[in-house]
């Protein structure tokens, strides 16, 4: 009887310290894989955040791994709109695979590498949010990452109301999934929450509707990143006593940048589908500015460097400029552009735009003596362009619209002064008129000044343009 007891033992036996030993390894793996991910976090705030600007970071303050799970402390410290650094602290209860726990009480019964709860923990800054939810966390990241390298997480926001000296703020919570693939060095993420109220104590309050979040991140073998964020809101309501109401609808910031070596390539687009002041209808404005081929290296260097000799906000002097002149010829080596691109407005009766670029070149070699950054600069553009396109219906209907009990008489001025100003510009040359719309198309490079399909020098486009003024 006791040899049929000591076989199935044996085997509990060889099973447990199996799964011991495997609770070991995967514990192991999974902390490479932790790490790993803040280092990507990290890179992706690189290459994200404005250059010269405090960036946040993510560190692992405290990482003490067990047999079957561990226990990770995180630090996230940002600066904030008044330039002081603000932390945040998280807290992950880490369980190691090949089953953890708090997977099979979910109901995955699929073997996992580990399973993650992180929580957010009390610090000054987000202590009312845990305060409007009676002392308990408002937030938390529930992960399963498998050992195919794959990381499933699930951030969760839990509703909360706060009633404070400052104001109230009714949230309904909401949650983003977050994939990432360890392999592939690749994430992508897709979030939303419903609905955002507040109210301040001057009678202001206002609404934020049906808020989306989505991004796609890769990064290469090399370090190259690639990140492509877009956020989305259905509705914005803003209301004062003081002041006429707000709205805006099918807003859109859109992010995409790119960093191949030290070299940097970034877009960022601002939408508005439909804005509303009062009873003016202001139609659809889309904003962007771009950047290509920006050294974010030298860029920095370049920065710091103004940092040090503009602190008195003086003009600059011989000797300071001296010192700007080798990071501005290192920024401008990689031949970067620059350029507000698209401004389109529109409304039911035109569409008017814009486009502004500089785009530069490698500076030409130093010379003895002292540094003109103004002529180095001067000497670096490649080409300049000006684009502008102003819609004669659009211009007369928004002005119908700033008073409109007075609307046909205001309509009738802005008419008058838009056909003035347009015949005077066209007479002297210096834009085209056609179906209703003003274009002007400038451009410099090499010297000229390029006006449409002419070209002419410096003086004679001054010349121009003294012409309408005088």
């Amino acid at each position: 009887m006791k040899k049929k007891l000591l076989v199935p033992a044996g085997i509990v036996l060889v099973l447990a310290v199996a799964y011991c030993a495997g609770s070991w390894y995967t514990g192991k793996q999974a902390q490479a894989q932790v790490y790993d991910a803040v280092n990507q976090i990290n890179q992706q705030l690189d290459v994200s955040w404005p250059v010269g600007q405090t960036r946040p970071t993510l560190q692992i303050q405290d990482y003490q791994r067990g047999w079957f799970s561990s226990d990770v402390r995180y630090v996230f410290t940002f600066s904030d709109d008044s330039g002081h650094i603000q932390t945040l602290r998280l807290e992950d209860a880490l369980q190691h695979g090949p089953f953890p726990w708090g997977a099979l009480g979910a109901g995955d019964f699929r073997p996992l590498l580990a399973y993650s709860r992180i929580q957010l923990t009390p610090t000054e800054f987000v202590q009312p949010w845990f305060d409007a939810r009676e002392g308990a966390s408002p937030m938390q990241i529930d992960t399963r990452v498998t050992f195919g390298g794959v990381a499933h997480s699930l951030w969760t926001f839990h509703p909360f109301a706060y009633d404070g000296e400052a104001g109230q703020i009714d949230f309904s919570g909401g949650s983003v999934r977050v994939d990432y693939d360890r392999t592939l060095k690749k994430s992508d993420a897709q979030g939303r929450f419903d609905s955002l109220k507040w109210a301040d104590g001057t009678g202001g309050q206002g609404t934020v509707t049906n808020f989306t979040v989505e991004g796609h991140n890769t990064v290469a073998a090399q370090g190259d990143i690639q990140v492509h964020n877009v956020v989305k809101v259905d509705r914005i309501t803003a209301q004062h006593p003081d002041g006429p109401d707000l709205t805006i609808e099918n807003m859109a910031v859109k992010l995409d940048s790119a960093r191949t070596g030290v070299l940097l390539d970034g877009a960022l687009a601002y939408e508005f589908g439909k804005i509303r002041i009062g009873h003016a209808d202001l139609g659809a404005i889309r904003a962007g500015m771009r950047a290509e081929h920006i050294d974010f290296i030298a860029l920095e260097g370049l920065l710091a460097a103004w940092g040090q000799v503009s602190a008195d906000g003086e003009e600059l002097d011989p000797d300071e400029e001296k010192q700007l002149e080798a990071p501005l010829r290192t920024m401008l080596a990689s031949s970067p552009l620059l350029a507000v691109d698209p401004l389109g407005w529109t409304t039911s009766e035109g569409r008017t735009h814009a486009l502004f670029s500089v785009h530069f070149k490698p500076a030409a070699d130093a010379v003895p003596g002292p540094a003109d950054l103004g002529r180095l600069i001067e000497q670096s553009l490649r080409q300049v362009r000006l684009e502008v396109s102003v819609s004669r219906p659009m211009v007369i209907q928004l002005a119908g619209q700033i008073s409109p009990e007075a609307g046909e008489q205001t309509r009738a001025i802005a008419a008058m002064l838009f056909d003035q100003y347009a015949a005077r510009l066209q007479q002297a040359g210096l834009v085209q008129v056609k179906d209703e719309v003003v274009s002007l198309n400038l451009s410099y490079a090499g010297g000229e000044v390029g006006l449409d399909d002419k070209r002419m020098s410096v003086q004679e486009f001054m010349a121009l343009v003294q012409r309408v003024l005088g």
